[in-house]
């Protein structure tokens, strides 16, 4: 069966699961876009759906402390991190139970990439690229005899309010340095508020990236440009304009579309 909840985010992880890769410095800019303003009587503690679930847990100053997810995970197995943070509240680290260390570097307090360890052993790497605040390009680099070279890249199309509206897929095809186009996704949105946005520099650890809305549709296209699945969320709302739950309908087909359920929940 296709993963279904983790595409709720943004469906990279399984190309994670590809390669390893090295980080490589690039470029930022250093303007910042403001985030969309959250009730912060709230916190998202849980997102669940029938294939996993990530769990937050929130330290008194409401910073998240623990998080629980399977997205780095090769076997689908829950890992717990453990967050620490540097004295400007920007994540320090993150230490899971299966002995990965995650660890971001800045440029000026501007995210610049991500290290990734398990059991001492550099294993990985992401470098980013960000324009105004926002991801644009995300780049994985994988080890091989001749030395690093990139395995795969994200593009990330933005609308005026910082929504992704389309990420394309570019990946290796044997010739080292080189990449082609795997496929592009197109995505939708609701006006309501996305718990997830609050937390976008901790998933983008986990190769999340979150938009400041809900993903209403998504459409994947393959190499060929033509248009092979569809990911489409009816969603029920709080009071504050949070979502509670959202029904997924995976397929092009009605009569043999996959049907879901992500719940949320909240302190």
């Amino acid at each position: 069966m296709k993963k279904q909840f983790m595409r709720h985010l943004l469906p990279i992880r399984q190309y994670w699961l590809m390669g390893l890769v090295m980080l490589v410095a690039v470029s930022c800019k250093k303007e910042s876009v403001a985030p969309l303003p959250v009730d912060d009587t709230e916190l998202l503690v849980t997102l669940t759906g029938s294939d996993g679930a990530i769990q937050i847990k929130y330290g008194t100053d409401s910073l998240p402390v623990e998080i629980t997810t399977s997205l780095l995970s090769d076997d689908d197995a829950p890992v717990k991190y453990t967050i620490r943070y540097r004295p400007d509240k920007k994540i320090l680290d993150l230490n899971g139970n299966d002995g990965m260390v995650i660890t971001p570097v800045y440029d000026a307090g501007i995210p610049l990439g991500t290290n990734y360890y398990k059991n001492n052993i550099h294993e990985a790497a992401v470098s980013y690229n960000l324009e105004n605040g926002l991801y644009k390009l995300v780049t994985l680099y994988r080890r091989m005899d001749e030395g690093f070279f990139p395995a795969l890249s994200f593009h990330f199309e933005h609308d005026a309010t910082g929504n992704i509206t389309q990420t394309v897929i570019m990946g290796e095809q044997g010739t080292p340095n080189y990449l082609v186009r795997q496929g592009h996704i197109n995505f939708l949105y609701d006006q309501k508020k996305n718990p997830l946005y609050a937390h976008k520099d901790l998933l983008m650890l986990f190769l999340q990236a979150v938009s400041k809305n809900n993903i209403t549709r998504e459409d994947h296209f393959n190499k060929q440009l033509v248009l092979e699945d569809r990911y489409a969320y009816t969603y029920t709302y709080k009071s504050n304009d949070f979502p509670a739950k959202a029904k997924l309908k995976i397929g092009l087909d009605d009569a043999t579309a996959i049907q879901d359920e992500i719940i949320y929940a909240y302190e």
